[in-house]
């Protein structure tokens, strides 16, 4: 926000304080590690609490997406936040990524997607294991549904 003049600061920050909380839902897919073979968390959802209309819910299984809910984890020091980190690809660019909670070993955000497409169709989104719940201003969620595409709809 620095960037921005002081008036269109006070602007945001009315905005902020103008939305209500809402309930953020941050979901995970039970996944079975490529190295050690166990079943660890992938980060895939965001989305508001009963709200999971394939146009609202933000992909979460890299980037943006899994930068925001991995700062949903630290607010409320959830341990699971240790699994979402920087790492740098094979292609040379650094992006927030999922690792096995046991041996670290990167979870491909592709295969992932698949799969959540695929709860997406079946409208089971619901049925993911739920990892976190906290309230957050609205602002927060429209904010990040206007920076990443919709790639569910």
């Amino acid at each position: 926000m620095s960037m921005l003049v002081p008036s269109a600061r006070e602007m945001v920050r009315t905005l902020a304080s103008a939305y209500p909380d809402t309930d953020v839902c941050v979901r995970a897919l039970p996944w079975r590690c490529r190295c050690c073979e166990r079943i660890t968390p992938a980060f895939g959802l965001v989305h508001v609490d009963g709200c999971v209309q394939p146009v609202y819910i933000v992909d979460a299984a890299s980037g943006l997406g899994l930068e925001y809910a991995r700062d949903l984890l630290e607010i409320v020091g959830h341990p699971l936040v240790r699994a979402i980190k920087v790492r740098t690809l094979r292609s040379g660019r650094s992006t927030f990524t999922t690792g096995c909670v046991y041996c670290d070993t990167l979870i491909e955000p592709g295969p992932v997607r698949a799969r959540l497409i695929e709860i997406m169709i079946d409208n089971t989104v619901e049925d993911m294991p739920l990892m976190l719940r906290l309230p957050r201003p609205e602002l927060e969620m429209h904010l990040l549904n206007q920076s990443i595409p919709a790639m569910f709809c």
